[in-house]
């Protein structure tokens, strides 16, 4: 089975969901699917939440096709184009070769490409703290670009000549800023935010956070992965439990 071709992962609860991959080595591949879904870490976050849901029983893996690395690409967009499979995220087959070199020109047009593709999927990614602060500060310059001149000074004017008292002052920066000791400012906290608990899988308390921003932010879990939690849909991530407080 370790030969190279084009493979499906299809549900048979509903049939109607696939996914379409290809590999150089396909007994590999499934295992990196299965070790991945077991363990709650899969980068393709639609068919993680379909085995949280159904288990592991109802996904089979089934060899569509065998074919040599280099027409890999070409049969797996063929198979793609053919079933639309449900589970896919990105629908254009360009998933690099193993054992392919590229020459340093293909590298610097991949990685020029690569900047400017408008289709770039984070999901599974973790990013440090001054990669978070960065695009925080961006998003920022946006919406003040954005915002007329006109609504400025209407704004500006509204505000003007308000008196707060040291407790709003105080309310407002908590709600504005959230800081970690060690890791400094972390994120924005919205007004709609709920604090939550942390557990262990023994229902253990462990610590307490404001909201699922800065829980995510402070340990590295996936924002959608606690929220899971918080709903029901799965049992625990990463080793804990997570609970509204």
């Amino acid at each position: 089975m370790n030969t190279s071709g084009i493979y499906q992962i299809q549900s048979i609860i509903k049939p109607e969901r696939i996914y379409i991959g290809s590999a150089t080595e396909l007994n590999k591949r499934k295992f990196s699917h299965y070790s991945k879904l077991r363990k709650n870490i899969h980068c393709n976050i639609k068919l993680q939440r379909h085995y949280n849901k159904y288990g592991e029983s109802d996904l089979i893996f089934t060899i569509l096709i065998t074919c040599e690395k280099e027409e890999l690409i070409e049969k797996e967009q063929f198979f793609i184009d053919i079933y639309k499979p449900y589970f896919n995220i990105a629908k254009y087959a360009n998933s690099p070769m193993l054992g392919l070199k590229h020459s340093e020109e293909s590298k610097k047009k991949m990685s020029i490409s690569g900047k400017n593709a408008m289709h770039t999927y984070w999901i599974g990614k973790h990013f440090t703290i001054e990669h978070r602060q960065k695009l925080i500060i961006k998003l920022k310059e946006r919406k003040r670009n954005k915002m007329s001149e006109e609504c400025k000074i209407k704004i500006g004017n509204k505000n003007r000549g308000k008196i707060r008292t040291l407790e709003t002052k105080h309310k407002m920066s908590i709600k504005k800023q959230l800081y970690h000791p060690q890791k400094g400012k972390i994120g924005i906290l919205s007004k709609l935010s709920k604090p939550i608990d942390q557990l262990d899988l023994n229902n253990v308390f462990i610590s307490n956070w404001e909201s699922i921003n800065q829980c995510s932010l402070c340990i590295n879990i996936p924002k959608s992965n606690i929220i899971m939690c918080l709903k029901g849909i799965i049992k625990q991530t990463h080793g804990f439990k997570f609970k509204y407080k």
